[in-house]
């Protein structure tokens, strides 16, 4: 979209980036910055800086950095659009037309979020017709009335073979958008459109600014070995399933203070429906650290109620870990007699959950009555497995309280005294820490030697130059009046830059300033994706940290850069040649 110049300059200014950022993570001052921990990964120490210009931010764990609406992009999962529109709404300025730039795609992501609303309502209303009865019946079945239909926006989608596509295409929606929504496909034996979710109660999974954004379907209809249980929307460009929880639109606006974690969407009507309103799902997958950072922006307690079988109970063990080092309180609900919540309160009713619901254990002691079940403490390779393992437990996750206790509990169980249980914690945790601190070494050679970095493929490759091409950035984004400096300009060659990704970055900012009075780079954030943007600004602010970034630095390091790339490009080209002659001599060595 081509915004009006000076524009997006504006709306940066008018918005209070540490406000922003505070709604997500609470900030404190560090000097003239202010710091805090990460939204985006998990960690104990911040490592977050909102620089004191109050225009950018910056992540030293992650990488993560950029301006508001880069923020914005990334914290809600919005396109650059949609973005710019909430910072409009949040500082009072209107939103200007839409003008697409020559050449230009863009997503009407809102006309796809109505689409799935028209969705969400021709379901409903199947479900009260009386062509709704099948579903109807099963809910009933299941305890649910017209109240947990209503709150939740339940559906149903019959048998029919193209019902809904035919409705919404009507409506004058098209096959494409259909199919990119996974509410349609097409037939590969016929050609014709036919309706995703068929024979299927339909559960809309909404988020937490009421927009319908998925669905998920639980198959009703007769019994049939090839269909699936549930089906459910891939990801979309309005829904990523690893950044949403089923339920929490509604669990958002209860009074409790914590939140019921469990695995289905039919658990969490159970709950929801016995009055345990603070009721969330995961969607299908292993919880992830974009759902628990979503989870902290509304409680800091959450309690862990999944399924009690072998895979209820590994999940479980992965979601303590995720929840632990995002800094919230974790418990775990144990469901004896039953294997998931939806089947407790269907056996043993609201009052006997409650009960256990009261009695969760934290995750120390589910840890320490887990690997309890798992040794026999009559041998000694079985008491000897289970200290390793429970200290091993202390040591990472154990408060002081904690770690005295469950020694003590420990040495009763083993007969060990206290004073080696101590030694042994001691051992653990400095083993922890020196596997940590290797880690952390390896990760940090391997990031400054450009393995693994997916967005800077060719750091490896060009290594010569990406240091200098990295510099250079750094200090026109810094000092970007350098960008009209009529010295300095005709200096900036976007050939000599080797990287693709800093091609792109010194193409941008020549464009940005071309014929212009002013160096104004607001725009930036719309040519470059999050992690570009992140990238950039690492830059930048690796280069704010030294002293001399003078126009006769930036001129020398474009000097030493033509140089390296000269050099390269050159060895490039002779190359070819110098195989070929290798491979003659190999050819001519086998026939002597």
């Amino acid at each position: 979209m081509a915004f009006p110049e000076g524009f997006i300059t504006e709306l940066k200014a008018r918005t209070d980036l540490i406000e922003l950022i505070g709604r997500y993570s609470t900030l404190r001052r560090a000097g003239s910055n202010m710091v805090c921990c990460c939204p985006f990964h998990s960690e104990k120490t911040p490592s977050f800086t909102v620089f004191s210009t109050n225009d950018h931010y910056y992540c030293f764990g992650c990488g993560s950095g950029g301006d508001a609406i880069t923020f914005l992009m990334r914290a809600e999962n919005l396109d650059y659009l949609s973005a710019v529109e909430q910072l409009c709404n949040r500082c009072g300025m209107t939103m200007p037309e839409n003008e697409k730039r020559p050449g230009e795609k863009t997503v009407d992501k809102k006309r796809l979020y109505e689409l799935n609303a028209l969705a969400a309502r021709f379901f409903h209303k199947k479900l009260v017709s009386p062509e709704g009865k099948p579903a109807r019946d099963y809910l009933v079945g299941r305890g649910f009335d017209l109240k947990n239909v209503t709150r939740f926006g339940l559906g149903y989608a019959s048998d029919s073979w193209d019902e809904l596509s035919s409705y919404l295409v009507k409506e004058g929606y098209t096959v494409s958008e259909l199919k990119e929504m996974f509410l349609a496909s097409i037939s590969p034996k016929s050609g014709s459109l036919y309706d995703y979710f068929r024979n299927r109660l339909i559960f809309p999974v909404i988020d937490v600014s009421g927009r319908v954004i998925a669905f998920s379907g639980r198959y009703i209809g007769p019994p049939d070995e090839r269909a699936q249980k549930y089906f459910n929307t891939s990801d979309t460009p309005v829904f990523k399933k690893s950044k949403n929880l089923y339920g929490l639109n509604v669990a958002k606006n209860t009074k409790e203070s914590s939140l019921i974690l469990c695995e289905g969407n039919m658990d969490v009507l159970s709950l929801q429906a016995a009055g345990f309103e603070n009721s969330v799902a995961g969607l299908g997958t292993a919880l992830t650290s974009e759902q628990v950072r979503l989870i902290k922006r509304y409680t800091d307690t959450v309690y862990l109620c999944y399924d009690s079988d072998q895979a209820g109970r590994n999940a479980a063990q992965k979601a303590m870990r995720l929840i632990s080092e995002a800094g919230m309180t974790v418990k775990v609900i144990t469901l004896s007699g039953a294997k998931d919540p939806d089947e407790f309160l269907q056996k043993y009713g609201k009052l006997k959950f409650a009960e256990v619901l009261k009695n969760a254990s934290g995750q120390i002691e589910y840890r320490f009555d887990q690997l309890k079940a798992g040794y026999d403490l009559e041998t000694l390779d079985g008491k000897k497995g289970f200290i390793k393992e429970v200290v091993g437990v202390l040591a990472r996750w154990g408060t002081p309280l904690e770690t005295d206790l469950f020694l003590n509990k420990l040495s009763e169980l083993t007969s060990v005294s206290r004073q080696v249980l101590n030694a042994e914690l001691s051992s653990t945790r400095k083993s922890i820490s020196k596997q940590a601190e290797k880690a952390r070494v390896k990760e940090d050679m391997e990031k400054a030697a450009g393995y693994k970095n997916t967005l800077n493929p060719d750091k490896i490759k060009f290594s010569a130059s990406a240091s200098k091409e990295e510099n250079i950035l750094g200090i026109l984004l810094l000092r970007s009046d350098y960008l009209l400096d009529p010295k300095i300009r005709p200096l900036l060659n976007e050939d000599i830059f080797l990287c693709a990704v800093n091609k792109k970055a010194i193409n941008l900012l020549l464009e940005l300033t071309k014929d212009k009075d002013t160096a104004d780079l607001g725009d930036l954030g719309e040519f470059l994706s999050p992690d570009e943007m992140s990238l950039m600004t690492g830059y930048r602010v690796r280069r704010s940290m030294l002293s001399d970034n003078s126009p006769e630095v930036l001129k020398e390091l474009l000097e030493n850069l033509a140089d390296a790339s000269k050099k390269t490009l050159k060895k490039d080209t002779e190359q070819p040649l110098d195989q070929w002659l290798a491979d003659m001599k190999k050819k001519k060595g086998k026939k002597q």
